[in-house]
């Protein structure tokens, strides 16, 4: 956990936008977090909470911000209605974690290869006042996610040629 703990006072400037590190939480965002029992854990850079379902191999490497993660995930509302399931879909999902929500940035760095994890996300870590581009996540919804890391591809640098 040492580990865990370092990486991340070392990368709040790079998880998150300024805007977002200033963001105090809404008296909505405070109350939803205030519902979580004392197994969520909460992490040193954003209000993102979470919690280990199912640990994988403790001397994995960690997921690396700037991977491809392949993920199966369920995104459900605070109400526990889903939008979305890689399960229910056939398959898993790929996706670059920088361009992955701010919630999502501040834990899956933590995270290792079959790693499941539960997050809950204030809605100003999550989609925000615009919800998201599917319309399937409402304007300022907190959320849960359960993210299982079944793998992740690290870019390859440039040879500088």
């Amino acid at each position: 956990m040492k580990r865990r703990a370092l990486l991340l006072a070392a990368l709040p400037t790079i998880l998150l936008p300024a805007a977002v590190r200033a963001q105090a939480l809404s008296s909505t965002e405070q109350a939803f977090l205030a519902k979580l029992g004392p197994d969520w854990q909460g992490v040193t850079n954003g209000p993102t909470r979470y919690r280990v379902i199912k640990s994988g191999p403790a001397t994995g490497p960690l997921v690396p911000l700037v991977s491809t993660a392949t993920l199966h995930y369920q995104g459900r509302l605070e109400n526990g209605k889903v939008f979305e399931d890689t399960r229910e879909m056939g398959q898993p999902a790929q996706l670059m974690l920088t361009r992955a929500i701010a919630g999502w940035k501040q834990v899956l760095p933590l995270m290792r290869k079959g790693d499941v994890w539960e997050l809950a996300i204030p809605a100003s870590a999550g989609y925000g006042p615009s919800g998201s581009a599917s319309g399937k996540v409402p304007a300022n919804a907190n959320l849960f996610f359960t993210i299982e890391v079944l793998g992740f591809v690290k870019p390859k640098l440039s040879s500088g040629l």
